[in-house]
């Protein structure tokens, strides 16, 4: 029996004083024999009867409103429920989303860590080729310098010796060398020779020349490289900066999320529980309400037909 139908029947009591119902015998009587209590004012004043229907209408009236404030309850707990579901759906999503954004910028890190890697090598690779192209440039001129004081010597001797086969070819020259006899065909035999001398000096200073702008060339296609492969190296290091800072603000994110799907876990275990405690108050006060009202409606019909007809 509810605290506010207790504070009714003892305004009844104070009412019916005049019958001589004590609290004990009337709150027994009204619910166990609802026909014996209504029975009691057959021979009672109207108005006296009229105070205890509106009394009794009073008493159903605030089992109403109680039963309505208990649904009303029920209802507003129920929409926190269901607020509560929602939010721990979409806090469960975002979880799932901040783990994986948080695993793809690992991944990210990973590989741009390998390429960081793999960069260095490069650039390595590069200096040594860059430094080894420029020990073969530096060998390649210290060739070319020798062959060409070889080159210049041979051919300055060599063209001395042609000057010395044009001078036999002089008729007056030859008269001084009248007892000496020389063949023609043989200084054109011997100035073959010397010119083949000759060529041979000059196509061994070509071969070293073009060695040696092999050599150049070779250099300054390892340099760019190399010049490439540091700024790819320091490239990919800054990218690599980049990826880190994103994983650490994927981390921090995900850290959150987590912890708001926790806030949502709990504020939905709270939400069901209080649900559920509202939901059992609903239903035994709509049990009470039913059964107390039923009974109420019961005796206040039997005192209405005692009221005088109009």
């Amino acid at each position: 029996m509810s605290m506010a139908f207790s504070i009714f029947i003892s305004a009844l009591l104070v009412t019916v004083s005049a019958i001589s119902l004590n609290k004990n015998s009337m709150m027994t009587q009204i619910f166990k024999d609802p026909n014996a209590f209504a029975a009691t004012f057959q021979n009672a004043d109207p108005k006296q009867i009229q105070d205890v229907i509106d009394i009794l209408d009073g008493l159903i009236s605030t089992n109403d409103d109680q039963l309505n404030a208990t649904i009303a309850d029920w209802e507003t707990k129920n929409q926190t429920l269901w607020d509560a579901e929602e939010t721990l759906e979409q806090a469960k999503r975002l979880d799932e989303f901040a783990l994986g954004d948080l695993h793809l910028a690992e991944e990210a890190v990973t590989e741009w860590t390998n390429k960081v890697a793999a960069s260095a090598r490069v650039e390595s690779d590069a200096q040594t080729s860059q430094s080894s192209a420029s020990s073969g440039q530096s060998d390649a001129q210290a060739d070319f310098d020798a062959q060409q004081e070889q080159h210049d010597k041979e051919i300055a001797a060599l063209q001395s010796a042609l000057a010395v086969v044009d001078q036999m070819r002089n008729p007056a020259r030859r008269r001084l060398l009248s007892k000496v006899k020389i063949d023609p065909e043989s200084l054109d035999d011997i100035e073959d020779i010397i010119e083949d001398l000759i060529q041979k000096s000059q196509d061994e200073l070509a071969d070293v020349l073009a060695a040696l702008k092999e050599a150049k060339n070779a250099h300054d296609l390892a340099k760019t490289a190399y010049s490439e492969a540091i700024a790819n190296h320091v490239q990919l290091k800054a990218e690599l900066d980049e990826k880190k800072a994103d994983r650490d603000q994927k981390a921090t994110a995900q850290t959150n999320a987590a912890e708001a799907l926790e806030v949502a876990k709990d504020a939905a275990r709270v939400a069901a529980d209080e649900e559920m405690a509202a939901d059992k108050v609903r239903h035994d006060e709509a049990n009470r309400v039913e059964g107390e009202n039923a009974t109420l409606n019961q005796v206040r019909g039997m005192l209405v037909d005692l009221l005088p007809k109009e």
